[in-house]
């Protein structure tokens, strides 16, 4: 069974763009010094297995359901990136009416919002936790450790783990975004 996740964009040349600029700049998960399980993920690509079919603009990801959290995450991550930078915007229903928020895709049809104002997170459904660099905060450590609060003794030894995990990944990932936002605003300057 395989996966996508995907950033969608206002247009081909918007898409395109992003394309060339990952063409140069992508940098595998292991490459940026993470290590992973072997697992399938691509390379950023347009030709996505499992996109939405209406002709939206798509970058993203194809996995298999082996993944690692790891590479996971990282996908996750740079598609945030990706819409943080230049995505699709669109209103999304909340507990306060409609609001704009651009937005990812999971397998095509899963709209997930991002959302930036922490005083917003109750108020959407489905929504990703991202700070101004698209960083999924989901992935953080400050975000493990409030769930551990919040969880089972039994479910707290497993959340160590992932608190460990997170440690190790976060700096990588936030050092990556870094990297890439600098070189973003170079390559908007062409």
């Amino acid at each position: 069974m395989g996966y996508s996740i995907m950033t969608p964009f206002k247009s081909s040349i918007d898409k395109e763009k992003m394309l060339r600029f990952l063409g140069e700049h992508f940098r595998s998960f292991d490459t940026i010094g993470c290590s992973s399980e072997a697992s399938y993920i691509s390379a950023p690509t347009d030709d996505l297995s499992y996109s939405n079919d209406d002709g939206t603009p798509v970058v993203g990801f194809n996995y298999n359901s082996a993944i690692d959290d790891g590479n996971r995450n990282y996908a996750f991550t740079i598609c945030c990136w990706m819409a943080t930078a230049i995505g699709l915007e669109k209103p999304f229903e909340t507990k306060e009416g409609d609001m704009t928020f651009k937005f990812i895709l999971y397998d095509g049809f899963d709209e997930m919002p991002l959302v930036s104002d922490k005083s917003l997170l109750d108020k959407v459904e489905e929504r990703i936790y991202v700070d101004e660099t698209g960083f999924c905060m989901s992935f953080s450590e400050e975000f493990m450790r409030e769930r551990m609060k919040k969880e089972y003794f039994l479910k707290r030894m497993l959340l160590n783990h992932k608190i460990d995990l997170a440690r190790q990944s976060e700096e990588l990932l936030r050092g990556e975004l870094s990297r890439l936002n600098a070189l973003w605003l170079e390559f908007e300057k062409k």
